[in-house]
C-alpha cells in the first residue's frame, strides 16, 4: 500500500503541473498571433516568461522541460519507468555518436541530456568500442548495434536496424506496465503500417527487413496484407482497435511522423486504465513535449515567416 500512496503523490504532483499547461483557448489565441509581441503577451499572462530571441527561447524552453521531467522523476517511486522514456534519447545520442566517428561535422549536433547514459560516456564507449561500464540491457544492445553499424554500408539501413533494436529494448523496459507496453505496440504498429502504405504507393512489396517486431499485427500478417491491397489495410484496422484513424489513411497513403504522434496522443487520451500506473505521467510528458514543439514552430513562423 505504501507504494500506491507514494505513487498517488507523484500523480497528484503531475496533475498540478498539467493544470499549468496551455488550455485550448490559449492555444487558439497563439495560433492567431500575428506578431511576436502578441505571442509573448499570451505566455506572460500564463506566467511563462521567456527570452524573445529564438535561440535563447529554444534553450530556455528545453532546459525547463528537462528540469521538469527530472523533478517528476524525484517524486516518482517507480523511477525505473523513466528508463523507458529516456531510452529513445539514448538511441538518438548513440546514432549521433556513431555518425560522428566518420563525419566530424556531426559533432555539432545537440545530444539529449535526458538519457539513461550520460552522452559523454556513450560517446567514449562508441569511440573505444567498449560498453562494459554501461548497465544491462543497454550494454548488450549498444554493443550489438555498434558491431552491426560498422558492417552495414547504407546509413538508411543502419537507422532501420537501430530503430528495430530500440523498440525491442523499450518493450523490455516496459515490463509489466500494461499501458506502456500496449502503447509501444501501438506505436510500432503505426510505423509498420506507414512502411506498408509507402510500399503500396511505390509498388514495392519487399519491405520485410524494415518492419519492427512485436507490434499489434505480426510481420507475417503485414506482408500478407500487402498482397491483398489498400482496401484490406483499411478493414484490418478494426482488429487493432484503431478504426477511428481510418480517415487518415483514405486521404493519402502516407503517415507523417506528426500524424503518427497525433494518433498516439488520441490513443493515450482514450485509453482507460483503472489502477495506479505510469500512464498519467506519460501523458503529461508527451503533452508538455507537444506544447513546446507547437510554441517553437509558432515563434519560428513569427520570426522568420516560415509556414507551420
Amino acid at each position: 500500500m505504501k507504494e500506491n500512496v507514494n505513487f498517488a503523490f507523484a500523480i497528484g504532483y503531475v496533475a498540478s503541473l498539467s493544470a499549468k499547461l496551455l488550455n485550448e483557448l490559449e492555444i487558439a489565441k497563439i495560433k492567431k498571433c500575428e506578431t511576436k509581441n502578441e505571442f509573448f503577451n499570451i505566455l506572460k499572462k500564463n506566467n511563462n516568461i521567456y527570452s524573445e530571441n529564438f535561440k535563447q527561447f529554444e534553450k530556455e524552453i528545453d532546459d525547463e522541460f528537462d528540469e521538469t521531467i527530472l523533478n517528476i522523476k524525484k517524486v516518482c517511486p517507480k523511477t525505473k519507468y523513466f528508463e523507458y522514456y529516456f531510452s529513445k534519447n539514448d538511441f538518438l545520442n548513440f546514432k549521433i555518436a556513431v555518425k560522428s566517428m566518420n563525419e566530424s561535422a556531426l559533432l555539432t549536433f545537440k545530444y539529449k541530456k535526458l538519457a539513461n547514459i550520460p552522452p559523454e560516456k556513450l560517446i567514449d564507449c562508441v569511440k573505444t568500442k567498449n560498453f562494459e561500464d554501461i548497465p544491462s540491457p543497454f550494454k548488450e544492445t549498444f554493443k550489438e548495434c555498434l558491431e552491426m553499424a560498422l558492417t552495414i554500408k547504407s546509413q538508411k539501413n543502419i537507422d532501420i536496424f537501430l530503430d528495430c533494436k530500440m523498440y525491442e529494448l523499450i518493450l523490455k523496459l516496459a515490463e509489466t506496465e500494461i499501458f506502456l507496453k500496449k502503447r509501444t505496440q501501438a506505436e510500432i504498429t503505426l510505423k509498420n503500417l506507414n512502411f506498408c502504405l509507402r510500399s503500396l504507393k511505390n509498388e514495392n512489396n519487399d519491405i520485410s527487413a524494415k518492419l519492427i517486431k512485436n507490434g499489434l499485427i505480426e510481420i507475417e500478417k503485414l506482408t500478407y496484407m500487402l498482397k491483398k491491397g489498400k482496401d484490406y489495410f483499411l478493414s484490418i484496422l478494426k482488429e487493432i482497435k484503431l478504426e477511428s484513424f481510418k480517415e487518415n489513411f483514405k486521404e493519402d497513403l502516407t503517415l507523417t511522423d506528426e500524424l503518427i504522434q497525433q494518433m498516439l496522443a488520441t490513443y493515450d487520451e482514450t485509453t482507460n486504465i483503472k489502477y495506479f500506473s505510469y500512464m498519467p505521467i506519460h501523458i503529461y510528458i508527451h503533452c508538455l513535449k507537444r506544447q513546446n514543439i507547437f510554441l517553437k514552430k509558432k515563434l519560428i513562423n513569427l520570426t522568420f515567416g516560415e509556414i507551420i
